[in-house]
């Protein structure tokens, strides 16, 4: 690693004016900083102190988001944070539940040692805030017992590196022990009807493997279809029932704070158009009532009608 000077190369500068920028106006105020022509993801890939941290990196493919974009600052535990916080637990973990600790660890912009005054909220790429503390020279993260260091304020071509002694873990709502399925058998006011409706479908075995999305109805949703699309009576139930709700299943995991205006593909192969401002809106009639219900093996959005794919007669028979 080699002190940071005015002497970067213009290769750096070409790949990265913003960050330059930002760092040679802080060079006038301190020389704690050190700089390094790669990337988050390559400094962590290439050097010592951070195997459990590069491995589960590329486990959950955190290590493409910290590759690009950004500025990011990581928050970075160090294989001895890692050893306290015990092998047996992260084994016991799902891969979304290492991407949500690792993107807890993870915020937008540069956050340097040095330059911080007083205690701030910020928010995470998981959605979830962490405190940062000024305390003696250097930051406490959430706690007296979580700090940056003592090596601080590594800046690369796209934001800070911050090692920590501690992994940070988030609130307990995003670690839920229940699965998708587990969640739906659990809340009986408003989830009953999606359960039997999975059942239905034969598609329970399916939803315990893998990640997944659900934008799931509500049983009041299910009421306004009830002996009519949605009748276990009728020919061919079984596969009516199984269509719509592969239509309301979406491969990975997407939060809210992650939807866009446009298309998203469901499982059945039919897109889902997304309409963003006055809340979440599906297909111009579905509404989100709520948001970001996590499970061990992906997120669920509960809302207010049953999505019924444009050409449901061609995928009931095909």
């Amino acid at each position: 690693m080699k002190q940071f000077s005015f002497q970067i190369s213009q290769r750096a500068c070409n790949r990265n004016m913003r960050c330059l920028c930002f760092l040679l106006f802080f060079t006038f105020s301190s020389n704690v900083w050190c700089y390094e022509d790669v990337s988050i993801t390559n400094y962590i890939k290439t050097h010592n102190g951070y195997l459990f941290l590069r491995n589960l990196m590329t486990q959950t493919l955190v290590n493409e988001t910290l590759n690009q974009g950004g500025p990011f600052t990581l928050f970075a535990p160090s294989d001895g944070a890692f050893f306290s916080f015990g092998q047996d637990k992260l084994n016991a973990l799902s891969v979304g539940q290492l991407k949500r600790i690792l993107e807890y660890h993870v915020v937008n912009g540069f956050i340097l040692t040095s330059s911080e005054t007083k205690d701030k909220n910020l928010t995470t790429l998981l959605g979830a805030s962490i405190l940062i503390s000024p305390h003696g020279g250097h930051l406490d993260i959430n706690d007296n017992n979580t700090h940056v260091g003592p090596t601080s304020d590594i800046i690369v071509q796209n934001g800070v590196i911050q090692p920590i002694n501690h992994v940070l873990v988030p609130p307990e709502k995003y670690l839920p022990d229940e699965t998708i399925i587990q969640v739906f058998l659990l809340d009986n006011i408003k989830f009953k009807d999606i359960y039997f409706a999975l059942l239905f479908g034969n598609m329970v075995n399916h939803l315990e493997n893998g990640t997944y999305t659900v934008f799931a109805p509500t049983d009041e949703a299910f009421a306004k279809h009830a002996n009519r699309l949605l009748d276990p009576s009728q020919p061919n139930a079984n596969r009516i029932y199984q269509v719509i709700m592969q239509y309301h299943v979406i491969p990975g995991e997407i939060r809210s704070s992650s939807l866009k205006n446009g298309p998203i593909f469901s499982e059945v192969g039919q897109a889902i158009n997304i309409t963003l401002g006055n809340g979440v809106i599906l297909n111009n009639y579905a509404r989100v009532v709520e948001a970001d219900i996590y499970a061990v093996n992906g997120i669920i959005h509960a809302i207010d009608d049953v999505l019924v794919p444009p050409n449901i007669q061609e995928l009931i028979m095909g």
